[in-house]
């Protein structure tokens, strides 16, 4: 039995004889609920002004189901209490102690913690809050919402408008139920948004109080453009504080070599670095422009970073939104661009300033933004239609290159063998080697179609460590829907290096999810020349992977339709000779896609224009 209460919870300052009575009352509660609370009830009669004492008591009284004599207790504690400094009560460490554990991403200790400091903080929203929060972090957005509705309950005035946000952002789906549930969270998100802009609240500080940005937005394979426009709408008119305008931006420009900066908080390990840190780089190496790296965080790769060090390129911007303005305007950028704003809330309400005359917005999240201030969305002609204006607030831009600079993979020199990797010789393995947020509940008919076709076959999919609720609640969907081939859908955990590329490699099959195509996975599925097959949609978010085997002119896996998607999958996967023919074609057309300098020019010659342009 899990403890009720950790003696690790119990607060540094605690008196010596509660942890051995907290232990007792542990021991006691595997036999008799009333017992231990009986032994809780003993420790707190000893020590009336001890209000640590009382609140062990009022636990054990819950878990006995003594419901109005743990509210006593719990009254007992906050008496106790009274008259202290908020920091010296027994309810705030709890909440200190809730929220260590929810940045830990400890769900389970955050709620047990926090439950306890919104009992003995009755008054107070914050332990709600967090607790929505937590919920969000952990993948279970009900629950987040039904604690942010009771936050709501305890807020001032002041409180709720940061709130009514929070709680429309961090409840958007991770792990829909189903594409009806998908709808009617949508519409419950657009009616409150309606709400919100009806009657803007006040948030003076948004980056102090609004948790995330919408990023789980554009996993619902609808247009963001109106959804996201009107959301900027909303926080601008709720934090006018977001509308700065830097000098630099009104003045005319100079005549000398442009300056061109770059914002990222992602250069290093992250998706974003591996698309971009080597093109930041050469154009920091290259002589055409000035260029700055403006960096928020840590996460920088080695070689980008002595790079601009170098050259007094590489500039960290600091904490806080002045700061960060500040050091941009200090080195005046014509052209300033992010690599992506919706992977954390600081480059988010950064980007609402104007702190160039052309401010551009490239693929790291490949959804538009919404925000005013943002001229343009870098795209290309591989991964965006001639229609795809219809998706951005931004000025769509369409090189004629995939403007990143990914290097390709190796292979591992000994790949695992399938019976290493667990592996029958007798199966068809069809891969999903991508986050689980991105397989929406159209992809589930797919995948039921595949597997009753093919009664040898199994889908492999990988478990976020970080969420394993979204395991638990993908496995619930497929024994709902797919109940008679569920069994041959399992769960690996993403594997080290070697394995994971051993893994692509003796797949018979990868499988692209509809609606959220692969990214950085799908480079390095190319680089080893597995087929992964993909059905590419509207959105360019869907159309990533078929726009790299359009620049490489290799489009065998590229189907027209759901059902010509599942006839790709399997024949591929039946076929040793025709996945070893497109192996061959692919490996060919490898300088086509990875290492691509000429991209990295035709970027450049964007930025000359946009920087000529805003002149």
């Amino acid at each position: 039995m899990a403890a009720l209460l950790p003696i690790e919870d119990l607060p540094a300052w605690a008196d010596a004889v509660i942890a051995p009575a907290l232990s007792a009352a542990q021991t006691a509660l595997s036999r008799d609920a009333l017992r231990a609370a009986a032994v809780a009830a003993d420790i707190a009669a000893k020590r009336p002004s001890d209000a640590l004492a009382h609140t062990i008591h009022a636990l054990f009284l819950e878990r006995a189901g003594e419901n109005d004599a743990a509210e006593r207790a719990y009254v007992a504690a906050r008496d106790a209490d009274a008259g202290k400094a908020l920091e010296a009560t027994v309810g705030y460490h709890f909440f200190e102690r809730g929220i260590g554990y929810v940045n830990s991403g400890d769900p389970g200790g955050a709620e047990r913690c926090l439950l306890v400091a919104a009992r003995l903080m009755p008054r107070t929203a914050a332990p709600f809050e967090m607790l929505g929060l937590a919920g969000y972090l952990s993948g279970d957005v009900d629950a987040a919402r039904a604690h942010f509705d009771r936050a709501l309950a305890r807020a001032t005035l002041e409180e709720r408008g940061a709130l009514e946000i929070n709680r429309l952002i961090d409840t958007l789906p991770q792990i829909s139920p189903s594409a009806a549930a998908l709808d009617e969270s949508r519409a419950w998100f657009e009616s409150e948004l309606d709400r919100l802009l009806d009657q803007p609240p006040a948030v003076p500080d948004p980056l102090a109080s609004i948790h995330r940005t919408p990023f789980f937005l554009g996993y619902q394979g609808r247009n963001d453009r109106d959804t996201n426009a009107r959301l900027a709408e909303l926080l601008l008119r709720a934090s006018p504080s977001l509308q700065h305008v830097s000098p630099n931006a009104e003045r005319p420009a100079g005549t000398g070599r442009r300056v061109v900066g770059i914002v990222s908080s992602n250069l290093g390990r992250h998706s974003v670095g591996i698309w971009y840190r080597d093109l930041v780089r050469l154009l920091i190496e290259r002589p055409r422009f000035e260029t700055i790296l403006f960096c928020y965080g840590d996460d920088v790769d080695p070689q980008l970073r002595a790079a601009a060090q170098a050259r007094g390129a590489f500039v960290p911007i600091g904490e806080t939104l002045d700061e960060a303005r500040a050091r941009i305007e200090a080195r005046a950028p014509d052209v300033l661009i992010y690599t992506d704003v919706a992977l954390h809330p600081f480059l988010y309400f950064l980007a609402f300033s104007r702190l160039a005359r052309a401010q551009a917005l490239l693929v790291g999240h490949p959804c538009t933004s919404g925000i005013p201030t943002l001229d343009f969305f870098v795209s290309n002609i591989h991964q965006d239609g001639e229609g795809a204006q219809d998706h951005y607030t931004e000025r769509l831009v369409r090189l004629p290159e995939i403007a990143v600079y990914v290097e390709r993979t190796e292979p591992p020199a000994e790949p695992l063998s399938r019976a290493a990797l667990g592996w029958s010789e007798d199966t068809r393995y069809y891969v999903c080697p991508m986050m689980l947020q991105k397989l929406h509940p159209d992809f589930d008919r797919a995948l039921g179609e595949i597997l009753r076709r093919d009664p040898a076959g199994e889908v492999v999919l990988f478990a976020d460590p970080a969420r394993p609720l979204w395991q638990r609640q993908l496995e619930a969907r497929f024994a709902r829907d797919l109940p008679e081939v569920a069994d041959r859908i399992v769960f690996r955990p993403f594997a080290p290096k070697p394995e994971f590329l051993s893994l692509l490699l003796a797949a018979d099959c990868v499988l692209d999810p509809f609606h959220f195509s692969g990214g950085v996975t799908s480079y390095i599925v190319l680089s080893l020349g597995t087929p992964l097959v993909t059905l590419p949609g509207e959105f360019f978010r869907s159309r990533m992977t078929a726009g790299m085997y359009r620049q490489a002119g290799v489009t065998d896996c590229i189907a027209r339709s759901p059902e010509h998607y599942v006839e790709l999958a399997l024949a591929f996967a039946a076929d040793p000779g025709r996945r070893a023919a497109f192996r061959a074609r692919m490996v060919a057309a490898h300088p086509a896609l990875f290492a691509t300098r000429g991209a990295v020019t035709l970027l450049e010659d964007w930025i000359a224009a946009a920087g000529e342009a805003a002149r």
